[in-house]
């Protein structure tokens, strides 16, 4: 999720985020989907794998860029028919954890 980064050299520090995801199902509808994602900057709540998850923002002041992915549709039963995508941004801050109550208004259903 992240990674940090210095420039000895320059003084400063930033951090690399990533966000990596799989999409299942290839359709036309997603395809179009996901070029409207490149074409933007932006941010993502990622939920944490823990007994008790937390929420973190990634991409808060410069946002993230969809920087690649690709689709396939398997060869055997058990591949993936699908996308897996890969957003990524540099932030000056590491990512904040935000509140759980936030989601709900994030979700449109």
């Amino acid at each position: 999720m992240e990674e940090y980064q210095d420039s000895i050299e320059n003084g400063t520090t930033f951090q690399k985020q990533t966000l990596n995801f799989p999409l299942n199902g290839l359709t036309a509808a997603t395809s179009q989907e996901i070029k409207l994602l490149a074409q933007n900057r932006l941010i993502a709540v990622v939920e944490s794998q823990e007994a008790t998850p937390k929420y973190w923002l990634l991409g808060e002041t410069n946002g993230l860029m969809r920087e690649g992915g690709k689709s396939g549709s398997g060869k055997a039963f058990g591949d993936r028919s699908g996308y897996e995508l890969t957003f990524t941004g540099e932030e000056s801050k590491m990512a904040i954890q935000v509140s759980s109550g936030i989601i709900a208004g994030l979700i449109v259903a």
